[in-house]
């Protein structure tokens, strides 16, 4: 399988050899075209995959080899798990910060940083490229921007080195267990690995406990075992090491959920409105810490600040930030509250068996067994919370069993069994939810080009698309 890539090359993600183009198909086709018909956009363009005119004809391959297990996409990374269980990545999977100022820059300068990026502090290009990112994201003007090691811009596929320990992030670390991992996923500066003995692990920013791994610290720079999924609740201690597999991980913008085998939900890192679904002590938490629910976990999901989880008596709740119903004297005063524990979902079809969630950054999706999705959440086209179930895709339009069935920012992505591509938002004007669904014009582009797609990932500013020849 081969990865393929649209969106924005500046963040490192499509690799070194895109860092100065954008491949259109990313955004909304009337964004692409304006941004397009810019005279500066074009001259970086030129390239394998452009036209006469500067223009890219489709999505470009960022990987070729056959070796592709599962991928997954952070806000300026990509990374996927190859089939003898290694973790590769690319781009910027924990430099953060950099990623949100060189976004502040004027194209021109960050195109210029980009092509004359020197870590080195000690050379004219490094501290001009330092100084002029400083000051366009309004720091002092004595700021200093420096890439932290070397894992901070990854420019080409680099494996997870899992024999090192973090020494910055954790005084009980460890060097990984497992050397064979079956599943990753990544969100804004993290990434988490589930070893196939059921152990969780996770690297990325830590400076909100978003990895779980029992301490604070910028970042966390090796894999290190999430701690606290534990049934022996040791709170308050950094040493409750994992006594229970793992079977399934999300992540947040600054919190992560891991429900274990035996249908225990936990959840770390930020918690301020209420997206770690329990009481809470502090606005924090670095440590795993077990949800106090009184039925048993089949799936889990998150969005940037909520969560979704499906019990095994095919009930569905969520909580959060806005996902909590504003009770009737203070409607008048308030369009939305936070959900500081999980409340259920009403308004599902009964007679209708829920086959899959998935959340996007402020929507959740829910799959039936007819093949109709259901939404709620915050709305694409109005930013108000829509917590009665809509429904988003008519039954008889998916065909089952889906490849994928996937939540990500704005909308959701679908992978029938035929290989149908379809994507729709979740809209609150109901002219706009007659004509939910649609297929992006560079699925069409790979499928022309003899491509089955296997699965899509969507990011902040780029898609990855994985794909077979058929």
């Amino acid at each position: 399988m081969a990865i393929y890539a649209v969106g924005e090359g500046w963040t490192g993600a499509l690799g070194e050899k895109f860092k100065l183009q954008t491949i259109p198909g990313h955004y909304d086709e009337d964004e692409v075209m304006s941004d397009f018909q810019d005279a500066n956009m074009r001259g970086n363009l030129v390239g394998e995959n452009a036209d006469e005119n500067g223009e890219m004809s489709g999505p470009v391959m960022i990987y070729a080899y056959d070796d592709v297990a599962q991928a997954a996409v952070g806000w300026g990374s990509t990374a996927f798990l190859d089939t003898q269980g290694q973790v590769h990545q690319l781009g910027r999977p924990q430099d953060l910060m950099t990623l949100f100022r060189m976004n502040r820059l004027p194209r021109f300068i960050r195109n210029w940083a980009n092509q004359n990026n020197d870590p080195s502090e000690i050379t004219l290009v490094g501290r001009l490229t330092s100084k002029l990112i400083g000051l366009a994201s309004g720091g002092d003007e004595g700021e200093i921007w420096s890439t932290a090691r070397d894992l901070s811009l990854l420019k080409e596929w680099t494996k997870v080195d899992y024999s090192k320990t973090d020494e910055t992030s954790s005084k009980a670390s460890q060097p990984v267990g497992d050397t064979v991992m079956a599943k990753i996923t990544c969100s804004v500066g993290v990434t988490l690995m589930l070893g196939r003995s059921g152990t969780l692990y996770a690297t990325g920013v830590n400076n909100r406990g978003q990895c779980g791994v029992g301490t604070l610290s910028n970042n966390v720079w090796a894999p290190v075992r999430v701690k606290g999924i534990s049934v022996s609740e040791k709170k308050g201690t950094e040493q409750d090491e994992q006594d229970q597999p793992v079977v399934e991980m999300a992540l947040g913008f600054q919190h992560g959920y891991a429900l274990t085998q035996s249908g225990q939900l936990f959840s770390w890192g930020k918690g301020s409105r209420g997206q770690l679904g329990r009481e809470m002590d502090a606005d924090q938490d670095a440590t795993a810490r077990r949800l106090n629910l009184d039925f048993n976990v089949v799936q889990i999901a998150s969005g940037n600040h909520h969560g979704t989880l499906l019990t095994d008596e095919n009930k569905v709740f969520i909580w959060g930030k806005n996902m909590g119903r504003v009770p009737e004297d203070e409607k008048l005063s308030k369009k939305s509250v936070d959900a500081e524990v999980p409340e259920e979902i009403l308004g599902l079809p009964a007679n209708k068996k829920v086959l899959r969630i998935s959340c996007g950054s402020h929507h959740t999706s829910i799959l039936m067994n007819d093949g109709s999705v259901y939404g709620i959440g915050i709305a694409s086209d109005e930013a108000v919370p829509l917590l009665d179930p809509i429904e988003l895709v008519p039954a008889g339009t998916i065909e089952l069993p889906v490849k994928q069935f996937e939540a990500h920012f704005d909308r959701t992505t679908v992978i029938d069994s035929q290989g149908q591509v379809l994507q729709f938002h979740l809209w609150k004007d109901e002219i706009l939810r007659e004509h939910a669904f649609f297929t992006p014009a560079y699925v069409d582009t790979l499928l022309d080009q003899g491509q089955s797609i296997e699965a899509l990932h969507r990011s902040w500013l780029h898609t990855i698309i994985v794909t077979k020849k058929i």
